[in-house]
């Protein structure tokens, strides 16, 4: 008997196995379907020709009736007729089915949806690579709440602190057109306690419980960060630079495994890290001693490389279907989403990882409609029958072996807290503190100008007078 296949079980348990801190949903490991050896499409079954089947009689009437033999000849017919019926139906199945697409079953006819596609059709109308990313960041959150939560107080916030950063700069006699000075005050904010205006900001603290947003998946969102004082590693960077934005600093995203974090360049065009999260600078050996950084990778520039607009617009794609995808599982709408991303930036790890599982659930759906269990061995050879499956599983296969060629290896939980933690080791806080240090003493005063003295015209003539008398 067929079973019934669970699309959305599948969807949500292959989505928990691939979150990627979520870029999350991203995180993750792809599912990877197992390769079979070429099958031989079987040829068409000889058709059984109804005139072989006939008994030979003769034209002479035979005196005697053997009935028995006559009986064991229809019986004979009827069952080659019944086997040929038999094999004719299984053809027409088969052609039937080979002319299928398999598409997965939409999740448009529950509540919410929609306001994702509306979100997607926003997203496509942004100027690659002149938008706000606050704007967008908040767009896709606020699909998550069903657009029903107001993002208006979060922004102006966000213009506020920018604003009072600013001033902020001015009071420390930084100067504000310099992007070494810009990108220290950011880091003085995420990392120490100030005076902010009339108000006391706190530093941000990680948050590493579900830090990967598995049982919530609000704690990846800026606006949970902004409102609780906590993020992890997708919030805090973004957030960094939305505020970025605000002050006109130049600064970028950067992927490591299960991981991102802002780079930005000083006034000699020297690339530095920041590490958010443990508010530290870092260094490339920080990021590459996890042990998951292979050398595909930085060939691939998949790590450790400053994302365009473009690229971080990609990225803003991929987090669309992994909020989407947490709700209510893959269909065609997260692979139409996904096509985008990777249309922008073709070697997004994230969205890769995503186009992968996408895959596999589209071949494994395919299969539990043929009633075809694509892990058993045996069973899996009868896909041979179906070239589009085939196809599907040769995409999915195909999509694994592309992120295994970027260089993608998986990280455990265990060896990224692990990792993150580390950074805290004396050797790393020295060598931040050496950086920061190094940064705040190349830094000018601000250039004080000087204000022309508006003199009154009857006092200026009376200077004069006094002068010449």
């Amino acid at each position: 008997m067929k079973t019934k296949y669970n699309i959305k079980h599948l969807a949500n348990k292959l989505f928990i196995s691939t979150v990627f801190l979520l870029w999350s949903i991203s995180g993750s490991s792809q599912i990877k379907m197992p390769e079979i050896p070429t099958i031989e499409i079987p040829s068409t079954p000889n058709v059984i020709s109804f005139q072989s089947l006939n008994p030979t009689i003769s034209s002479t009437p035979s005196p005697v009736i053997d009935t028995e033999r006559i009986r064991l000849q229809n019986q004979q017919i009827i069952q080659e007729v019944e086997q040929y019926e038999k094999i004719r139906t299984q053809q027409e199945r088969i052609k039937k089915e080979q002319s299928r697409s398999f598409t997965l079953p939409s999740f448009s006819v529950m509540a919410g949806t929609q306001v994702y596609y509306d979100a997607f059709a926003q997203l496509n109308r942004f100027d690659n690579e002149n938008y706000s990313l606050m704007d967008a960041v908040f767009l896709i959150e606020n699909a998550y709440y069903d657009n029903k939560q107001d993002f208006q107080k979060l922004k102006d916030n966000i213009i506020e602190t920018g604003i009072l950063l600013k001033s902020k700069m001015n009071e420390l006699n930084y100067d504000t057109e310099s992007n070494t000075a810009k990108n220290l005050i950011l880091f003085q904010y995420f990392s120490e306690d100030m005076t902010l205006g009339k108000e006391k900001h706190k530093a941000f603290k990680y948050d590493f419980e579900d830090f990967w947003g598995v049982d919530d998946y609000s704690k990846m969102f800026v606006s949970k960060l902004m409102n609780t004082g906590a993020g992890q590693c997708h919030s805090m960077p973004l957030f960094y630079l939305m505020l970025a934005e605000q002050i006109d600093a130049e600064a970028y995203l950067s992927f490591s495994p299960n991981h991102s974090y802002i780079r930005f360049p000083d006034d000699d065009g020297n690339i530095f890290s920041l590490e958010l999260t443990n508010g530290m600078f870092s260094t490339n050996s920080f990021v590459l001693q996890s042990g998951y950084v292979k050398s595909e990778a930085l060939l691939n520039k998949i790590y450790m490389q400053e994302l365009s607009k473009q690229e971080l617009l990609s990225q803003m794609y991929a987090d669309l279907a992994g909020a989407y995808l947490y709700k209510y599982g893959y269909d065609e709408f997260i692979g139409e989403v996904l096509d985008r991303s990777l249309e922008l930036y073709p070697n997004n790890i994230n969205a890769r990882m995503y186009k992968a599982n996408y895959q596999a659930v589209k071949f494994e759906y395919a299969a539990s409609q043929l009633g075809i269990d694509p892990y058993n061995p045996q069973e899996l050879q009868n896909i041979g029958y179906y070239p589009n499956v085939v196809k599907l599983l040769n995409e999915a296969n195909g999509q694994a072996q592309q992120i295994d060629n970027l260089g993608y290896q998986p990280m455990p939980a265990e060896a990224y807290i692990s990792w993150l933690k580390s950074v805290h080791a004396e050797k790393e806080r020295q060598e931040s503190k050496e950086i920061h240090q190094t940064l705040k003493a190349t830094q000018k005063p601000a250039k004080k100008k000087i204000p022309k003295i508006k003199h009154d015209p009857k006092e200026k003539e009376e200077v004069k007078q006094k002068i010449f008398h």
